[in-house]
């Protein structure tokens, strides 16, 4: 048994924020990813199983769900086995999409009404509940990084999140290979979270690199959402960007300094509010 700390807060009587006794649940195989949609918390383990954990429960939802990672919202849990087959438990049971070629490494976005998720050839597709199964609805080519971790952001302040992609992957700027491979995006592309079609497209010129898998989001004045990225290049190593959209386009707002030596990374947090 693995045993998994939870550690909740509530408001104490000074108003501010109060640790809960944490609680200890008893897995059975280490937990290799953690989502929440509200207060409910779900594991995914190293066997690919879907946990649900409830409390000083642990339930057993679904045997080989997921290879890496999994995402939930709306009272569903969404992943992509290692088969490439888009699994969403729903509440009631899993259901599939006939597709078998998705990327079991990268992470899907869930949506209201929908989940993007990515494509084997790096391709974008947003699928559908249709009866007792998923469709794909829409569908573009995005040359999305294969490990790509989708996010949505609300980069105008309207209100209405869209999807954020690495994009344009390269073997042949920088060669460090911190994240698993020496693969690394260039550009950064915003979709369409309907049509997936491309609202717009950050490209780094050489020899930078976003040595990163995800384009984090951070709130800025105003209601925006910018995008937090580790920039990196062979001479100056890993910098963080922070990427905004003005007058329609999306550009580099600022870069933390770099670490002027070779092979170096750093590793962005974003919560609360605050970007570590």
């Amino acid at each position: 048994m693995l045993a998994l700390a939870v550690l909740a807060f509530g408001v104490g009587a000074a108003g501010y924020a109060a640790p809960v006794p944490p609680a200890t649940l008893n897995l059975p195989a280490p937990a290799v990813w953690l989502a929440a949609d509200g207060p409910q918390v779900y594991a995914l383990t190293a066997q690919g199983d879907l946990l649900d954990l409830q409390g000083s429960t642990v339930r057993r939802l679904a045997r080989a769900f997921s290879a890496q990672v999994i995402t939930a919202c709306s009272g569903r849990v969404v992943g992509v086995n290692g088969a490439g087959t888009l699994q969403v438990w729903t509440g009631q049971g899993v259901q599939t999409a006939p597709d078998a070629d998705l990327s079991p490494l990268a992470h899907p976005v869930c949506l209201p009404l929908g989940v993007v998720v990515v494509a084997q050839s790096g391709d974008l597709r947003r699928y559908e509940p249709v009866g007792g199964g998923w469709q794909q609805t829409a569908h573009t080519a995005a040359q999305a990084l294969p490990d790509a971790q989708l996010t949505l952001a609300d980069l105008d302040g309207t209100g209405d999140a869209q999807v954020v992609a690495l994009t344009h992957p390269d073997q042949r700027r920088y060669d460090h290979g911190i994240l698993g491979d020496a693969t690394e995006a260039t550009e950064i592309t915003v979709f369409e979270r309907h049509s997936l079609s491309v609202l717009d497209r950050l490209t780094l010129p050489a020899p930078f690199v976003f040595e990163d898998v995800q384009a984090r989001p951070v709130r800025l004045e105003g209601g925006r959402d910018g995008l937090a990225v580790v920039r990196s290049s062979a001479a100056g190593s890993a910098a963080l960007a922070l990427i905004g959209r003005v007058d329609g386009h999306l550009s580099v707002q600022a870069t933390s300094p770099d670490f002027g030596q070779t092979h170096r990374w750093l590793s962005p947090l974003v919560g609360s509010g605050q970007l570590w």
